[in-house]
């Protein structure tokens, strides 16, 4: 099935944001999410550069793919609310599309792009590893409100710590970021949602 898969993450002040999700099909939509994110995680990642946000990021990623509940009690006790996006554009967000087709062995096409940043990129630092926070916990959020919402938060403590492993192990190339992010999110859904084991224990992360 040919899939186009749309995000947007608005920042209408730092406290304040919205996301807009479209996924057009409810098969298999925990995997085009998963796989949405991952890209959009790596693409941020090679964004910044070397940037000292780039250690927040991945101390977020790797806390996330630790203990996804303690991720998911920092948001709640601390109020922070994503809502669903209402048709107001913030000043500033970001912009993602995916276009997968599973059927066939056609290439991943993922776009990327950001507005009110001006042409430096001002804020991106700060805004860029936020808008991974906001994304994610939007995604779990969302997770929790389906009949398998109890595997949610284990589907995303995978994802986060194989981009986190893969990033601090490996620092792929921009050119490799769809083959592994497809890898990652068909390992993770395949050992979450449909009981593969990929012969580790029960309890163990997968490893790529």
């Amino acid at each position: 099935m040919q899939m186009k898969i749309q995000a947007e993450i608005h920042f209408y002040t730092e406290d304040q944001m919205s996301v807009l999700l479209d996924v057009p099909s409810e098969k298999r939509r925990e995997f085009y999410e998963g796989l949405l994110f991952t890209l959009y995680v790596f693409r941020n990642w090679y964004n910044l550069g070397n940037h000292a946000s780039v250690e927040g990021l991945l101390t977020l990623l790797a806390g996330a793919g630790d203990d996804i509940n303690s991720f998911i009690d920092y948001y709640q006790k601390n109020t922070i609310k994503v809502n669903d996006y209402a048709g107001q554009k913030a000043d500033k967000g970001f912009a993602v599309i995916l276009n997968y087709d599973d059927t066939a062995n056609k290439p991943i096409h993922f776009d990327f792009d950001t507005w009110g940043f001006g042409w430096l990129g001002t804020g991106l630092g700060y805004y860029s590893p936020r808008s991974v926070g906001t994304l994610l916990q939007y995604l779990l959020e969302k997770s929790s409100q389906r009949p398998l919402y109890f595997f949610g938060p284990r589907y995303y403590e995978l994802l986060c710590y194989s981009i986190a492993t893969t990033i601090s192990a490996f620092k792929p190339s921009p050119t490799l970021f769809n083959r592994i992010s497809l890898q990652i999110a068909s390992d993770a859904y395949a050992y979450t949602f449909e009981g593969k084991n990929n012969s580790q224990e029960e309890n163990d992360h997968v490893s790529f």
